[in-house]
């Protein structure tokens, strides 16, 4: 039997006896000494590949999490040679803290190897299969809510009318300073390159109905839209994905509650709500941006350029815009409710559903708006 050197209260005896390695540990297994422990196990067990080794452990006095590790690792390259390991006479508490690994279930890391080049047959298969399912989710999704929308409608006193004011609060008046800025600098803008192409033609004053009839049937509705789905449907979508993973909605759904009707229809309605008059408000700051401009770069007078925007616009350019600014805002609201409810994965999936949900509302408004001017061009022909 050859003792090891004795180092900080530890010691290690190993012996080759009737066909078999031991090993006796004495003193303390700790981390200062777990270097040594791997140190003089390896070389015998390699010496003697598929022996059996027996560990006796009763001599031990305390065992630490690192020198477990040097002890499973020391299992590990034992199984590995062919032979078993075999840990007894543990004192009780070496032996409660053996107990709460599951050293079977302890492999060795396999190395990391060449991530395999995926075709583009392959991702183009994936990206089909991702676009089937969410179109499915999509049908889905918009005919439940048809349904709990046309139900809400026949029982309205079953609406939640307090978290709606206070979703008209917070998609509305908390978005009134963006919007009045974002209108306000695109005002300006359009007054500024329009100014430089009427003015060489001397007709200075139509700036007044160029940028009226821009603002109300066309930037008013499209860029309230944008700004709410970067507000108001990232946040709507944020907050359904949480309670998605926290499975608030599983407790709705538990307690005979409808998640659609709980969660969404107050979202919906306090948009839909909402926008024409964000959109009205949007229209009047844009066109006021524009009147500085022509003011000041075009000598027209305050009087002259409102007469000349009265003067262009009818109620039917503001019902177009009205009328638009609704359709956006079903659109913000249902894809911001529904990429909540496609959350999956914790907080990750939270970000990914929100970015998402973004995106796609700015798409669809835009996509939206395009089929609107296309339709009534049509119509009006």
């Amino acid at each position: 039997m050859n003792p090891s050197p004795a180092m900080k209260d530890f010691k290690l005896t190993a012996a080759l006896t009737e066909g078999r390695l031991l090993f006796r540990f004495e003193g303390r297994l700790e981390a200062r000494n777990a270097r040594i422990l791997w140190e003089e196990c390896v070389p015998w067990i390699e010496r003697h590949p598929g022996v059996p080794v027996r560990a006796e452990l009763s001599g031990v006095e305390y065992l630490d999490g690192a020198a477990l590790a040097v002890l499973l690792a020391i299992e590990n390259r034992v199984r590995n040679s062919g032979a078993d390991l075999i840990l007894e006479h543990a004192p009780p508490r070496t032996a409660a803290l053996l107990d709460l690994v599951d050293r079977e279930a302890l492999i060795e890391a396999a190395l990391p190897t060449r991530s395999r080049r995926v075709s583009l047959v392959e991702r183009l298969g994936a990206a089909g299969i991702r676009l089937y399912r969410d179109l499915s989710f999509q049908v889905s999704f918009v005919g439940e809510l048809a349904l709990v929308m046309l139900h809400s409608l026949r029982h309205p006193f079953r609406i939640r009318w307090k978290d709606t004011i206070n979703h008209m609060e917070r998609v509305g008046v908390d978005a009134l300073p963006i919007v009045a800025l974002i209108a306000f600098l695109v005002g300006l803008v359009m007054g500024f390159q329009g100014s430089m192409s009427l003015r060489q033609y001397g007709v200075g004053v139509l700036l007044a109905q160029l940028i009226a009839l821009v603002m109300v049937e066309e930037m008013g509705p499209l860029l309230t839209a944008i700004l709410v789905a970067g507000r108001s449907g990232s946040a709507f979508a944020s907050e359904i994905g949480t309670m998605k993973v926290s499975e608030e909605l599983d407790a709705l759904t538990t307690m005979g509650m409808v998640p659609l009707a709980f969660v969404v229809i107050p979202k919906l309605i306090a948009t839909a709500v909402v926008m024409p008059f964000l959109t009205l408000f949007a229209d009047l700051v844009g066109i006021v941006g524009g009147m500085i401009v022509g003011v000041t770069m075009l000598n027209v007078s305050f009087g002259g350029y409102m007469r000349e925007t009265v003067s262009i616009l009818e109620i039917s350019h503001l019902v177009h815009g009205s009328a638009k600014s609704v359709i956006f805002a079903f659109l913000i609201a249902g894809i911001g409710c529904m990429r909540g409810f496609q959350t999956e994965g914790g907080a990750e999936g939270v970000g990914r559903q929100t970015t998402s949900a973004v995106v796609s509302g700015i798409f669809l408004v835009v996509l939206a708006n395009a089929l609107y001017r296309i339709v009534l061009q049509s119509w009006s022909m």
